[in-house]
């Protein structure tokens, strides 16, 4: 209900578009661009959402992790940029001015999954779990799983492994007794026969994983950000009302597939 009416206000109070459309780079990882993150600008691009609010939308894939989202947003790559909180607050501790315009999750669930012989945690220990960055939100929280479940830091070794799809393609690949995954890899796993062990929300309920973050907000940037928070509220508005509508499709994603070409190969279909 919150959502809906958060919506209402927003179209009461947004200007309808006129004149030139404002650009609006939207900066966002790779490893992003096949996940449930991706679904609000999915659905707000292909209903027209940014169009009704004057912004000419594009999706920019930036290569890296949450410190090159926050770089992009400094050298005028990106206007926006869709960044883990952890990675925004390091940034403002070295002295950044990008500040957070809109909270996107606050609620996201990682899945432990491994192979199919680790039927529960006591046989994690001493094999390989494949990470996200290590002062990050979801090694974090899948740390404070693995602790609550008997798995302390010297009972299984990791490595970094960058990214949804990676960490997937570690575990399929053999070289990764466990990962965590979002959506919808997780599902893709479990449906290949990889055991789900546990979800991050049993260690750590509700906190704020993802933020729109953007530089210092001042003039045209405060418009173009104003205008793109009412896209995302009336998409809020449309998943409440239209659930069905608020699915990706495969034109949705093929988009995305066109973005990527060019700079690294396109995911494989397997993952959608």
């Amino acid at each position: 209900m919150r959502a809906i009416l958060a919506a209402l206000l927003c179209l009461c109070a947004c200007q309808s578009a006129a004149g030139e459309a404002i650009p609006l780079r939207y900066g966002q990882a790779y490893s992003a661009l096949r996940s449930i993150f991706a679904l609000p600008l999915l659905v707000a691009e292909r209903e027209g959402y940014f169009v009704r609010e004057g912004l000419d939308f594009s999706m920019l894939p930036v290569p890296g992790g949450g410190e090159k989202l926050i770089a992009a947003l400094h050298d005028g790559t990106a206007d926006i940029s869709h960044v883990a909180t952890p990675f925004l607050i390091q940034a403002a501790l070295a002295g950044s001015d990008a500040v957070a315009i809109a909270a996107e999750f606050n609620n996201p669930i990682y899945s432990l999954v491994a192979k199919p012989e680790n039927r529960t945690y006591a046989d994690l220990k001493g094999k390989l779990i494949g990470v996200a960055a290590e002062t990050g939100s979801i090694t974090i929280a899948i740390r404070k799983l693995l602790a609550l479940n008997g798995l302390g830091r010297e009972d299984f070794r990791t490595r970094f492994v960058d990214g949804t799809p990676e960490r997937l393609s570690c575990l399929t690949a053999g070289d990764c007794d466990a990962v965590p995954l979002g959506q919808p890899q997780d599902f893709v796993a479990m449906r290949r026969g990889f055991r789900l062990l546990g979800l991050s929300t049993e260690a750590v309920p509700e906190y704020l994983y993802t933020v729109t973050a953007a530089p210092a907000l001042v003039g045209r940037r405060q418009q173009r950000c104003r205008r793109a928070l009412c896209s995302r509220a009336i998409f809020r508005l449309q998943i409440h009302s239209r659930p069905r509508q608020a699915r990706p499709t495969d034109q949705d994603y093929r988009r995305y597939d066109r973005i990527c070409r060019g700079e690294r190969q396109a995911y494989p279909r397997a993952l959608l």
